[in-house]
């Protein structure tokens, strides 16, 4: 098994899985940074932080892209983490910690009754790509309106990208990050004197609960991990062709998980979306049953990260963010065209799909819940309305259930 491991080794899956750590901890961390000041921690409590969702991250998408050898990568709740900035300085560290272990509980014994996988099985596959299409779509945008401020970083990456594709597709995203990198490096856009490197170990939290955390952070956040997380993760994974995957296995592993790096003061771990459609496309390794290689090489990165939390803590400002949003939307190209094709080939639902599509892409909030979530309901919704076979379709399935 370790002979047919290393045989699958490449370097373009590894550079996908390396790309989702980079692009994570540039953009979506910066919100744990806006907590932990609202939170007033000091910076050692906040690099226990960071620790915790590095380790929990990286220990969950290895173990889960090695036993299933599938791309499953896991990431934080950026929704949940999002949800604390209207929570502090109301709510203690303690109360957060507590009403994070809830919600991996929850979300465990979610996975354990497999009513999650009954949920998938109703979504049309057009409806689906409609979704991650439009969820897709808003960083494949950031990316084109970085002209404004870089337009040479976006020029000379995009060409690298369009070369790439016609003469040597596999390792294209692989030149478009070097190229990038060596521009922004020769103009002096890459500030390494930010770096500050050392072992980082973490704090443990003794946890409290209380209605109000219970109510105020549990409950939504277990709902917005669901939608925005697991919802998209699971449809990006079966839309590649990942049809066998199971979301048991997948809600148990982070639900765990989470629960335990709570007591770091981590935000909760779950099914990685934005990430995970990186690593399960042909950019990652033309060939799909290779590709679990980018979600190890994804959860090890994240877990060298961990213990090197001081750097990470200091690599936002380190890389321009025009870089990061480039690299990000022409990562995702490949991903975004094969969702669009999947919405526009079902007939049977392409009006739905449409709908998906453009309520996912307006970024809409509403009662908390991100536009991942009403895309889904608003496409099933005029899915059912057009389309006599789901409707009898989804009777069977209740009446089985």
């Amino acid at each position: 098994m370790r002979q047919a491991m290393l045989k699958d080794i490449s370097l373009s899956a590894v550079i996908a899985g390396l790309l989702a750590v980079i692009i994570a901890y540039c953009g979506p961390l910066i919100i744990v940074f806006q907590v932990a000041t609202l939170a007033g921690v000091s910076t050692e409590d906040m690099m226990s932080w960071i620790w915790g969702i590095s380790f929990g991250v990286g220990i969950s998408g290895l173990v889960l892209s090695y036993l299933s050898k599938m791309p499953i990568m896991t990431g934080w709740s950026v929704p949940g983490t999002v949800l604390l900035l209207s929570l502090f300085p109301t709510l203690t560290v303690a109360e957060m910690v507590g009403a994070h272990m809830l919600a991996g509980m929850m979300i465990v014994i979610i996975g354990l009754s497999g009513h999650f996988d009954r949920l998938m099985a109703w979504i049309p596959q057009g409806v689906a790509g409609g979704m991650l299409a439009g969820l897709l779509f808003q960083f494949g945008a950031a990316a084109f309106k970085t002209i404004s401020v870089s337009p040479v970083l976006l020029i000379l990456m995009l060409t690298v990208y369009l070369l790439g594709k016609r003469y040597f597709s596999r390792y294209s995203i692989v030149a478009v990050f070097v190229v990038g990198l060596v521009f922004v490096m020769a103009t002096g856009q890459v500030h390494t004197e930010a770096f500050n490197l050392q072992w980082v170990m973490p704090k443990l939290i003794a946890p409290e609960f209380s209605i109000y955390s219970i109510l105020s952070l549990s409950v939504p956040l277990v709902l917005v991990s669901l939608s925005g997380q697991y919802l998209p993760g699971m449809a990006i994974l079966k839309v590649d062709g990942y049809h066998q995957v199971k979301s048991r296995p997948i809600m148990v592993m982070t639900g765990g998980v989470s629960t335990l790096v709570a007591l770091t003061g981590s935000a909760s771990i779950v099914l990685g979306a934005i990430s995970a459609a990186i690593a399960t496309g042909p950019d990652s390794h033309p060939n799909p049953d290779k590709r679990y290689i980018a979600g190890m090489s994804n959860g090890l990165f994240y877990i060298v990260g961990a213990f090197l939390t001081s750097a990470i803590v200091t690599l936002f400002a380190v890389f321009p963010a025009e870089l990061v949003a480039i690299l990000a939307g022409l990562a995702l190209m490949s991903s975004i065209n094969a969702n669009i094709v999947l919405a526009v080939e079902d007939r049977e639902n392409r009006e739905a799909a449409l709908l998906t599509f453009m309520a996912t892409a307006s970024g809409m909030s509403w009662f908390g819940l991100a536009s991942a979530f009403w895309g889904i309901v608003i496409g099933m919704c005029a899915a059912l309305l057009f389309n006599p076979k789901l409707r009898g379709g989804i009777r069977s399935l209740l009446k089985k259930a």
